[in-house]
């Protein structure tokens, strides 16, 4: 049998813990519909944006800052910015109809901004990220300089040279320009190595234009097989006589 006092304690704290219960019920239920009621406004407060025609504006061009608020009150929405963002920057202005997003694109064109819904029905204005398609666009980059030197001609092929240039030679060095070769017509070395030169005498023992021997100076470099080599012929500081026999294929 229990006690009357035990009666009596035990039916409140029964009642408060049932009170309680209730409470955090209707706080749940009172958040969810909150929730609820908040994402509804914004999804109707996004959608009411996209649905909004196109204006006819006339923003002149000049300061960002001043601007970009004309063009949202002009628009009817919500644009929250830091002044740093826009301080000493310029816009080309408004001048036609345009869309929401179409007329913030026009006025930020070259500013290296953007606006970005910030998903409370308003917009906020923030730098522009770089994808990898405008990452190809010319910007001005100041570079190092750079010095660029060329081989020098005795720095040309696998044997190093004298370094020596033909006015440092204690001899005749001859040279042949692109110009008097294309001028010349020759249909072969050795032709125009025979009008062109010097001191060259070009020798037809085959009766073939394309295999002459050629004579500088009493030393003799060509084709013919025995015929004794006295010449070494280069060609961009490799030597091209033949390893058989010296000759040269001209």
């Amino acid at each position: 049998m229990l006690h009357p006092h035990s009666r009596h304690f035990t039916r409140p704290y029964q009642r408060k813990d049932t009170h309680q219960s209730s409470i955090k019920t209707i706080t749940l239920l009172c958040m969810m519909a909150f929730a609820t009621t908040y994402t509804q406004a914004v999804t109707a407060a996004d959608n009411l944006i996209k649905t909004i025609p196109k204006k006819t504006y006339a923003i002149p061009a000049g300061d960002l800052g001043e601007a970009l608020p004309a063009y949202a009150a002009e628009a009817g929405v919500l644009l929250g910015f830091e002044p740093s963002l826009t301080s000493g920057k310029k816009t080309l202005g408004l001048s036609g109809q345009y869309g929401l997003s179409e007329g913030f694109s026009q006025l930020l064109k070259g500013t290296g901004l953007e606006v970005v819904n910030d998903e409370k029905g308003g917009y906020t204005l923030k730098k522009a990220i770089i994808t990898n398609s405008q990452s190809a666009l010319p910007i001005d980059v100041e570079l190092d300089q750079v010095q660029v030197r060329a081989k020098r001609f005795y720095e040309i092929g696998p044997l190093p040279g004298l370094g020596l240039t033909k006015e440092e030679i204690p001899g005749n060095v001859q040279s042949i320009t692109a110009k008097q070769i294309k001028d010349s017509n020759s249909i072969s070395m050795a032709a125009l190595l025979n009008s062109q030169l010097q001191s060259v005498v070009v020798n037809d023992y085959q009766g073939n234009p394309f295999q002459m021997d050629v004579n500088y100076r009493g030393f003799t470099a060509g084709p013919q097989i025995g015929t004794p080599q006295g010449l070494s012929v280069f060609f961009d500081g490799i030597r091209v006589n033949e390893p058989f026999g010296d000759v040269v294929n001209w």
